[in-house]
């Protein structure tokens, strides 16, 4: 899946699924996240990471924040990761969790979250072009054991 001329890099934000060292990298001993694998996969001149293992939906604004000020400018040349929620789900209060997902408060929380970010990523720069992105869906929060028995 080779994007050519128009993918220059890869910035990723997100939780300890995506940080390849930030705050903790959660691997085998000696192993890759997939943020560290990715960008070869589609021949990007360049990778950013400012996932942080451990944080929530609502960390995701400073996470731009901090690559602003790091790197600059969001360019319509590279594509945002935003994989984030795990924790948001693994620290609320379980009768937060149960009853319909509609009016949801957490629920919404994580979605609204979300729709913030890539918000702030499209409307970063005067740009008329749009961002491209990768967005995730959550991923199961149970042990691998069990997760295996959910697909």
């Amino acid at each position: 899946m080779a994007t050519g001329a128009t993918t220059t890099k890869v910035v990723f934000f997100g939780d300890s699924l995506s940080d390849n060292g930030n705050n903790k990298k959660y691997t085998d001993e000696g192993g890759k996240v997939w943020s560290e694998i990715f960008p070869d996969l589609i021949e990007a001149n360049a990778s950013h990471n400012f996932a942080m293992s451990e944080s929530t939906t609502s960390d995701l604004k400073n996470q731009i924040k901090k690559y602003l000020v790091n790197k600059g400018q969001l360019t319509d040349k590279a594509i945002y990761s935003l994989l984030s929620g795990g924790n948001d789900l693994k620290n609320a209060p379980l009768d937060m969790l149960v009853g319909p997902v509609v009016g949801n408060s957490n629920i919404n929380k994580i979605i609204n979250n979300l729709k913030a970010a890539i918000h702030k990523i499209n409307a970063d720069d005067n740009s008329s072009l749009k961002k491209q992105f990768l967005i995730f869906n959550l991923p199961t929060t149970a042990p691998p054991q069990k997760a295996l028995l959910v697909y």
